[in-house]
């Protein structure tokens, strides 16, 4: 058997990136074999993962024995961390399973508690500025350059990557921005895509520059 562990997760989101900071809190509810409580949060977070669930407050407390729900609730609730955990406001979600099985011949059921609660990303004004003015402004030079197509002594080559990129990056800044006006974290293809801006504002601005030099 396993000495009943709480874990608890926050994810925070700091400037354009997302962090974990993990706190681990540790509460025996009988004294049997210990557990690696790292391997264990991994496993959680896995699971999480593979449910769908991001960026969340988690945790997960466990018992053994056999209850009816009220005795359940009362052996929680003998334990200050796991009632502060089952009381808390933070969380919206909760699951229950029990799993029976034979423990040196005789039968023994654990019952496991996961909680989970979402975080909003809240957004500063200078971020949702910011995304808000590249749209604008790639709004307002895109049709420049793609008057430029009828102009002759102009590398078409050139100019057509440029309103490429440019029109990409105008597409990836409504995206993101849409985004970030409901309030919602980003998807991982929509972190990658954030972060590729830059590039792919440097590679525009050279090619912008070979084209003024033509």
């Amino acid at each position: 058997m396993k000495v009943a562990v709480v874990f608890n997760e926050v994810e925070t989101k700091k400037t354009n990136i997302i962090e974990k900071e993990k706190n681990f809190n540790f509460e025996p509810y009988f004294e049997v074999e210990e557990i690696n409580p790292l391997e264990e949060y991994e496993k959680i977070i896995l699971s999480l993962k593979k449910s769908g669930y991001k960026n969340i407050v988690s945790a997960e407390v466990f018992t053994h024995g056999f209850y009816e729900a009220e005795e359940l609730l009362n052996n929680f609730l003998e334990f200050p961390q796991t009632k502060n955990i089952l009381f808390s406001t933070q969380y919206q979600e909760i699951g229950l399973s029990a799993v029976i099985a034979d423990v040196d011949n005789c039968p023994m059921q654990v019952v496991v508690a996961h909680l989970g609660g979402y975080v909003p990303p809240n957004y500063s004004k200078e971020e949702k500025e910011s995304w808000a003015s590249l749209i604008k402004s790639l709004e307002d030079v895109i049709p420049s350059y793609e008057t430029a197509r009828s102009a002759t002594g102009i590398d078409q080559d050139i100019l057509e990557k440029v309103i490429n990129l440019l029109t990409t990056r105008l597409s990836n800044a409504k995206r993101i921005y849409a985004r970030i006006q409901k309030n919602e974290w980003l998807t991982e293809e929509e972190e990658i895509i954030a972060a590729d801006d830059k590039r792919l504002s440097q590679e525009t601005e050279s090619l912008i520059s070979k084209l003024i030099k033509r």
